[in-house]
């Protein structure tokens, strides 16, 4: 299957690479990581906007491109694999920027959601978008775009750069834990709050969702 095929070819967490490891076969690495981005679209894409979500369940805030940070849990939660632990796993978003590991990190999060699509949700954050993943002036070495560019040039770069964020574009923005805990990135919009508001909204936006300047339930959240 395409699942087991892709389980083949994956590096270990601990073999993902960044920049300043130059032992790498980097267009082998570059092709890896569009194949797993394209299989993680197509797998989350079939995900509802608002995730339910039974307990057992870790739920994971920011990752911010800390390969280190994703060992870590990987070492603590999942020692014998996912498949093995008692839980599912929930990231709250904002998987990339400011650390120097974006592009591994980014790697490992998708692959994880194509080998086990039900124990592995990711939910979207604010980073998880281009005007701010790529935004080089500000977050600059830290910059998502950045690392992409100086791991495989300026075009192949541009190309991982945009593939990741196609699957971000189809990430679900909020997630309801046992039918009582609302799990969502950045926080509750306004418009939930007013009278007669249903979660129904979050449901009926849009996917894929390429900016979220423009929906202001969505800018909300994230």
């Amino acid at each position: 299957s395409a699942s087991q095929n892709l389980r083949a070819s994956l590096p270990q967490p601990s073999a993902l690479l960044t920049a300043d490891n130059r032992d790498v076969d980097i267009a082998s690495l570059r092709d890896a990581i569009l194949a797993v981005a394209r299989h993680a679209t197509k797998v989350t894409e079939r995900e509802e906007r608002l995730m339910e979500v039974a307990a057992p369940c870790y739920v994971l805030g920011d990752i911010h491109g800390n390969l280190s940070d994703l060992e870590f849990f990987a070492r603590t939660l999942w020692p014998a694999g996912v498949d093995a632990a008692a839980g599912s796993f929930l990231f709250l978003g904002d998987f990339v920027d400011r650390g120097k590991d974006s592009v591994a990190v980014a790697g490992y999060v998708m692959a994880m959601k194509v080998l086990h699509p039900h124990k592995w949700r990711c939910i979207r954050g604010n980073h998880e978008t281009r005007e701010v993943n790529g935004n080089t002036h500000h977050y600059q070495d830290g910059s998502f775009l950045r690392q992409c560019g100086v791991l495989f040039g300026e075009a192949d770069g541009a190309r991982v750069w945009e593939a990741v964020n196609c699957y971000f574009d189809v990430l679900p923005l909020a997630a309801v834990l046992d039918r009582r805990i609302f799990c969502v990135h950045g926080g509750i919009p306004a418009a939930l709050t007013a009278p007669g508001a249903s979660l129904q909204a979050i449901r009926d936006v849009e996917c894929p969702l390429r900016s979220a300047q423009y929906n202001r339930l969505v800018y909300d959240m994230l």
